[in-house]
């Protein structure tokens, strides 16, 4: 029974950070973002989630996460660090 001890202490040391809660301000963040036509990569830096945290956060609420044809030509270029420094600070994260 000892390996199965050792078995069991392992797995539960896999999980050792626990994913932090969506405060209803993260959820009123993402569906503004979201209507902007903010990209999503963008969207996860801003929120300090994962892409796939956001996708699956946007669906659950049905926020739609696709830009419109013209959101997405304007959104051609990647944000430099500097533009994702400014607007983490200007979303308060």
């Amino acid at each position: 029974m000892p390996s199965e001890t050792i078995l069991f202490s392992s797995v539960a040391n896999r999980r050792t950070r626990a994913a932090s809660a969506w405060s209803r301000e993260d959820v009123c963040k993402l569906r503004e973002l979201a209507q902007n036509g903010t990209p999503l990569q963008l969207i996860s830096s801003i929120l300090r989630r994962t892409e796939s945290a956001v996708r699956n956060k946007a669906g659950m609420h049905g926020i739609s996460l696709q830009m419109s044809a013209s959101k997405a030509r304007d959104a051609e270029t990647i944000p430099s660090d500097n533009e994702i420094g400014l607007l983490k600070r200007v979303s308060g994260r």
